[in-house]
């Protein structure tokens, strides 16, 4: 079973054993708005809204595998609210991030609303092609819509 973390500067280091691996990345800062309270047996547990989650799974996606991230945004993507997102995103800095993730909403998720509220945002950034996996070739389809290179096949774990 693998676990991945993003907690504040500085990370814990990784801890890994037989039956368990977590892989700990640092983020310097979040909004508050973007964190939300579950309840646990043990009391609360601050984490991050389903939204922003999505997106730092995207802006992780080289360490985290492409497969796997599609697999856990369509999972999320029942949970998200299209102005949550919107709100999120547009906080967001990393618009290559926002671009590949309206991309997989769109052409691959098949989450229309979800990818609109993305493409609302994009329409006011200056966007530059980009790759859909930055480990793989520099050659691809571009998507006129995303500005986004599809240099790899993406399949669901579902």
């Amino acid at each position: 079973m693998e676990y991945f973390v993003i907690a504040e500067t500085p990370a814990p280091r990784s801890i890994n054993n037989k039956k368990l691996k977590v892989s700990f990345f640092s983020k310097n800062s979040w909004e508050q708005d973007d964190i939300v309270q579950k309840t646990t047996d043990a009391g609360y547990l601050n984490v991050s809204s389903p939204e922003l989650t999505a997106l730092d799974l995207v802006a992780y996606v080289d360490k985290i595998g492409m497969n796997r991230t599609v697999t856990i945004l369509q999972e999320l993507a029942q949970e998200m609210k299209t102005t949550t997102l919107h709100r999120t995103a547009k906080r967001y800095i990393n618009t290559p991030v926002i671009q590949r993730l309206g991309y997989l909403f769109d052409k691959v998720l098949g989450e229309e609303k979800l990818s609109d509220s993305l493409l609302k945002i994009l329409n006011s950034r200056n966007l530059s092609p980009i790759l859909l996996s930055t480990q793989k070739e520099k050659q691809g389809e571009l998507d006129e819509t995303w500005k986004v290179i599809k240099n790899i096949k993406i399949e669901s774990d579902l």
